[in-house]
């Protein structure tokens, strides 16, 4: 009977293990979608009229460029 119990144990110890990295997995999941979901929240406005600044002012380097090129060329 010792050894049935000892397997009983073993068995049920495997399986709450089992459950438990489930439930961390799921947890995750649902933590990294929610995270997705509210990235407002987390992400400053002013962050991206910084970028969009950024990024006006490399298409102004480009095009200035283009200008030059043109300048020299003729």
């Amino acid at each position: 009977m010792k050894k049935v119990e000892e397997i009983r144990q073993k068995r049920s110890g495997r399986f709450i293990m089992q459950r438990l990295k489930k439930a961390k997995h799921i947890d995750k999941e649902k933590d990294i979608k929610e995270v997705q979901r509210n990235m407002s929240f987390i992400r400053s406005p002013a962050a991206g009229l910084v970028k969009k600044q950024q990024e006006s002012m490399v298409e102004e380097i480009h095009e200035s460029d283009e200008e030059m090129l043109i300048a020299e060329e003729n």
